[in-house]
This record gives structure tokens, C-alpha cells and sequence, in this order.
């Protein structure tokens, strides 16, 4: 496989380069501005919403993204953004949650609460870009940078629980962007390189 691929604006570029083509870009920052919108609702309405607030805030991180999208697939990029993302994040969290109950025992990543955050963030990813990629807005033979993205958010859902726990008063709500700033950019890099334009 030739690491040259010709993006969807007809451009021969470098599947894994770092750089993000026009249409990359303006899809990252519609997911930024989303992650911001998260945030600024966790901060400001969480509470309010009960225990499960943090799954009915998700569709603000892909709201954004409708708003810049081109209009075709724009029922099944709804879908995704509104419905599937928030599924995909509670069944995530659940699992995760469930994984936490077997005795593991380490450091770290080893330790049972990184590797619950590192179970939960290897299957939002797969369950975000498997959704993405049934509904078929998922540029040909992503392969390789899904597989890249899969590790990068798993990684750093084991991350983000870890110090998410460190902190002093884990059920405030300012040290829940430890787990989500990164695993959200992280996650909006992944999905601009790899979502059709």
C-alpha cells in the first residue's frame, strides 16, 4: 500500500502526515468548537441534569459539525452526531464501569482504573468510527489511521481516568476534562482525517 492517497478534494498527500488538508481543518475546528460547547455546558448545566448529564451534553461536541458539513449524507452525519456518538460513549462508560469491577492490580496503565479508561476509550473509538464507517462516511481504506486512532484514544482514556481519579474530589466536575479535552481533540483529529469531506 503506497502511503500517497488522493484525499477527497482530488490532492495527492500523505495519508499519515500531520497536516490537515482545507476541508480536515475545517472539520477539526467544528469539532474543537464542539468539545467547547461540551465543556462549557458540563460546567454550566451538569449538575441540573441529573447523573446521567454528561451523555446528554455529548451531541454538543459533534453539533458543529452539521452546521460546516456538506449537505449530503446530512440524515446519517445527524444520525452519528446526535444519536449514535451519545450511544456510543454510554455503552462505553458502562462497559468500562464493568471492566473496573475485576481485580487487576499494577500501576498506571496497569492499574484497574487506567485500564478501565483505556477499555473505554478503545471502544468509543471503535464503536464511533465503526458507526461512521456502516453509514458510510468514512473515506476508502482509512485503515491504518483508524488503527492509530483506536491506540491514541484508547491511550488516553486510560490516561484521562487515571489523573481524573487523582484528583482530590473526583466527582467535581472540572476534573472530568482531564478524561475528556484529550480524548475529544484526540478523537476530532482522527475523525477529520478520516471522514469523507
Amino acid at each position: 500500500m503506497s502511503e500517497l492517497a488522493v484525499d477527497g478534494l482530488g490532492n495527492d498527500r500523505l495519508l499519515l502526515g500531520p497536516g490537515l488538508n482545507p476541508a480536515e481543518r475545517r472539520t477539526f475546528v467544528a469539532l474543537a468548537f464542539g468539545h467547547l460547547l461540551f465543556a462549557a455546558a458540563l460546567f454550566t448545566v451538569a449538575k441540573g441534569l441529573g447523573e446521567n448529564a454528561i451523555y446528554y451534553l455529548t451531541p454538543l461536541f459533534g453539533l458543529p459539525l452539521l452546521l460546516v458539513a456538506p449537505r449530503e449524507r446530512i440524515a446519517a452525519r445527524a444520525f452519528v452526531v446526535l444519536i449514535g456518538f451519545a450511544a456510543v460513549h454510554y455503552g462505553a462508560t458502562a462497559i468500562a464501569q464493568q471492566s473496573y469491577a475485576f481485580p487487576f492490580t499494577g500501576d498506571g496503565f496497569t492499574s484497574s482504573e487506567g485500564l478501565c479508561g483505556a477499555i473505554g476509550g478503545a471502544i468509543g473509538a471503535v464503536g464511533s468510527f465503526g458507526l461512521c464507517a456502516l453509514l458510510g462516511l468514512l473515506r476508502p481504506r482509512p485503515y491504518v489511521m483508524l488503527a492509530v486512532g483506536t491506540l491514541v484514544l484508547s491511550g488516553l482514556g486510560g490516561l484521562g481516568v487515571t489523573l481524573w481519579l487523582m484528583e482530590k474530589a473526583p466527582e467535581a466536575i472540572a476534573p472530568m476534562l482531564w478524561l475528556y479535552t484529550p480524548w475529544q481533540l484526540a478523537f476530532a483529529y482522527f475523525l477529520a482525517k478520516t471522514l469523507k469531506p
